[in-house]
């Protein structure tokens, strides 16, 4: 092992956080400085302009860096082109401390100042979580292999798991007076911090189970933490030590050239070494865990179980046959390596080159520009593909990202979990299985695919041809369902689904657009404020609430649909059956069709083209406009209103309940038939009643056959079938 220092070039500018960055680069924060600084694996330095004394730093799910400004309660992120944005924190005071990615496509932090843990989406908008104790000082914070996030509590001697949901659970570490710092996830699935007052590296499960390791080489004070490309855990130590722990809990220490310089933050960078910063020295440190060696063509490099490396280069016709541990491999041109059962390689470079992960292979944090098989029982986890780079999966892959043009592809008995695709693309395959994708890209589920719980992004598309579950389409994103496809509880906020013919949409949540284009079928939809469901096929028990809509247009079939003080429109050609409307309206056109629909709490159909069978219950009218027809409404403490031009087509039923209706003008020489009306819980009404003209009604009232007939002025005609007597209290 070695370590190289490399000078930062604005003097005492306290570098802290460290990250490797999208563009194969390390990030750094400078917190004294007001600088994020760049450096190569070569060591060539580049500094940008920051404000608020920065902090943690994170590569974010867009591709920028994001980072956290201690001094000014806010969130920064700054391009790979050196551009910067701030993001003011609503909690004034907050100190903003560390910043991670989540597998929500958003990023999470921790605010030391107010016993915060806080989310940015990236688009800026800020969410903010009270951790349950007071004063506990939240540091720092990381992804677990739960998907869960995993923070440290300072102060109060805890370790804190949040879901991406906002649900806090915290776990006590033994060792009273700890001061737990840093965490990271560690190569065995647990997550590994640092206690800062105790010389201690504590290890916790993910369900919760604490183990600790005390360092008997020193006394230093531990702080950063990070998993290296050996699978073991390495750690910075003030005031001037790197330690290393295996997951066994051995311990070694290596000293940094120069003293006092003050370590804080580790991490793993893309040559397959660890970088760190000296806080103190105002340096960036590099530690190479071992040396190089060269594969040639023609030549191999086998490492037998046991057995590890690190740092190979394969060049083109060698090969790499992993079955012990490789780390920081490099396969260029045509190199190939290959991971056998009980075989680790990590942090892999493919540049034009092959990795093979057979059976009970892992490879880990592949960066992929080439190609990477994951066979059948093989695992991938946390590979990047870039442009002109390609994963394909028979197996298991958790946690790729896909950028700029690469893909991966997920064939029959292929899992892939936790993808992120910026730009690029994912295709599941027959019996192949997504979940958890973020989609900045493009995702193609065909026939027999399966995608669970992915994420949609603007500018993002999946399309389904298989089977999507739990979608959730984002700020003009989409998602297509094509025949064969069926899409399943997505949910479009501000976003767009189509359902084309032989698609079919189950438990849309739309805040946003769903086309149910001919011959597509929605069922079970809900459609919220701003939302719309525009339906050319087929939908069947839609909600609408809160100011939600659906339109239904010719050859559109709607059934069942629940509306909510929201809108549902059924225009010519258009059918909707089994209509709800409680509290909202239905416009039914020219040419529309409503059948069987119920009008109650506040609700109205407005009837342009044709209604039968509706029923007005109680606080529901029904209006019948010029054109419009209705057979047989049935009142049940609800209310109709046929206006001058509306047509009444046989009778009206009147139920348990009461109600009325009003004659707004003649409807033609037929008399209109009443059913059921019962003086004293019904009435009737007619234009431009009076107390006088309600004596004359009633005064030309004639009794033929056992039915009364009335006469309104504007001689519309009502025979009351069953009643013989009337007075004026039949009238409202």
């Amino acid at each position: 092992m070695s370590i190289t220092e490399f000078t930062v070039p604005t003097a005492n500018s306290e570098p802290f956080g460290i990250t490797t960055g999208p563009d194969g680069a390390l990030w750094f924060t400078e917190v004294a400085g007001d600088e994020i600084g760049r450096i190569t694996t070569t060591g060539a330095f580049s500094e940008f302009p920051a404000p608020g004394n920065p902090g943690g730093i994170a590569v974010g799910p867009d591709g920028a860096l994001w980072f956290t400004e201690i001094g000014g309660d806010a969130i920064g992120r700054i391009t790979t082109t050196g551009s910067v944005s701030s993001f003011a924190i609503p909690t004034a005071a907050s100190v903003p401390h560390r910043i991670v990615a989540a597998p929500d496509g958003a990023l999470w932090f921790t605010e030391v100042g107010s016993d915060k843990i806080g989310r940015i989406a990236t688009d800026g908008t800020i969410t903010e979580f009270t951790v349950p104790t007071a004063n506990a000082e939240p540091f720092d914070i990381t992804v677990g292999a739960d998907g869960a996030l995993w923070f440290t509590e300072f102060n109060s001697d805890k370790i804190g798991r949040i879901t991406t949901s906002g649900a806090i659970t915290e776990y006590t570490v033994p060792t009273a007076g700890s001061a737990p710092a840093f965490i990271t996830s560690g190569p065995d699935g647990a997550l590994w911090f640092t206690e800062a007052d105790t010389d201690t590296i504590g290890r916790i499960t993910t369900d919760g189970i604490v183990t600790e390791f005390k360092d008997p080489l020193s006394s230093n004070e531990l702080q950063g933490i990070t998993a290296g490309p050996d699978g073991a855990l390495w750690v910075t130590e003030i005031p001037g030590t790197i330690g290393r722990i295996t997951t066994d809990g051995t311990f070694t220490e290596m000293a940094v050239p120069t003293a006092g310089s003050g370590p804080i933050d580790i991490t793993t960078g893309p040559d397959g070494n660890l970088w760190f910063t000296e806080l103190d020295a105002s340096q960036i440190g590099e530690l190479v865990v071992s040396g190089t060696l060269q594969v040639g063509s023609g030549s191999s490099e086998t490492l037998a179980f046991g057995q590890n490396s690190n740092g190979i280069f394969v060049l083109g016709g060698g090969a790499e046959l992993v079955h012990g541990t490789a780390s920081g491999t490099t396969n260029i041109g045509g190199g190939i390596d290959e991971v056998f059962s009980g075989g680790l390689a990590t942090g892999t470079t493919l540049n034009g080159a092959y990795e093979f992960v057979f059976n009970g292979g892992v490879a880990s944090g592949t960066q992929i520009v080439g190609d990477q098989y994951v066979d059948v029982g093989g695992t991938a986890i946390s590979a990047t593909v870039s442009a002109g780079g390609a994963q394909l999966v028979y197996g298991a892959a958790n946690g790729t990202t896909d950028v700029g043009g690469g893909y991966d592809e997920v064939f029959s008995g292929g899992v892939a979990s936790g993808t992120v695709l910026n730009g690029a693309y994912e295709f599941v395959f027959n019996g192949g299985v997504a979940s958890g994708t973020q989609i900045v890209g493009d995702q193609y589920v065909d026939a027999g695919g399966i995608a669970r719980s992915a994420t949609v992004g603007a500018g993002g598309a999946q399309l389904v041809y298989g089977t999507a579950s739990g979608t959730t389409n984002v700020g003009g994103g989409y998602d297509e369902v094509f025949s064969g496809g069926v899409a399943s509880g997505t949910v479009l906020s501000g976003a767009y689904e189509f359902v084309f013919n032989g698609g079919v949409a189950n438990g849309t949540r739309i805040v946003g657009d769903q086309y149910v284009d001919g011959g597509g079928v929605a069922r079970s939809a809900v459609v919220s404020g701003g939302g719309a469901q525009l339906v050319y096929g087929t939908a069947s028990g839609t909600t609408d609430v809160s100011g939600g809509m659906d339109e239904v247009f010719s050859g559109g079939v709607a059934s069942g649909a629940v509306v909510s003080a929201a809108y549902e429109f059924v225009f010519n050609g258009g059918v909707a059956s089994g209509t709800q409307l409680l509290g909202g309206d239905q416009y039914v056109d020219a040419g529309g069709t409503a059948v069987g629909d119920t009008v109650s709490g506040g609700g109205a159909q407005l009837v342009y083209g044709t209604a039968s069978n509706t029923l007005a219950g109680s606080g529901g009218q029904q209006i019948v406009f010029s054109g419009g027809i209705v057979i047989g409404t049935t009142i049940s403490g609800g209310t109709v209103t046929v206006e001058t031009g509306g047509v009444v087509n046989g009778a009206i039923t009147f139920a348990a309940g009461g109600g009325g209706i009003l004659f707004d003008g003649d409807q033609g020489a037929q008399a209109d038939t009443v059913v059921g009306f019962s003086e004293g819980s019904d009435h009737l009404s007619f234009a431009g009643e009076t107390a006088a003209t309600e004596n004359a009604v009633i005064a030309s009232a004639q009794t033929v056959g056992g039915n009364t007939v009335l006469t309104y002025p504007d001689h519309t005609s009502i025979v009351l079938v069953g009643v013989t007597h009337v007075d004026t209290g039949i009238f409202a």
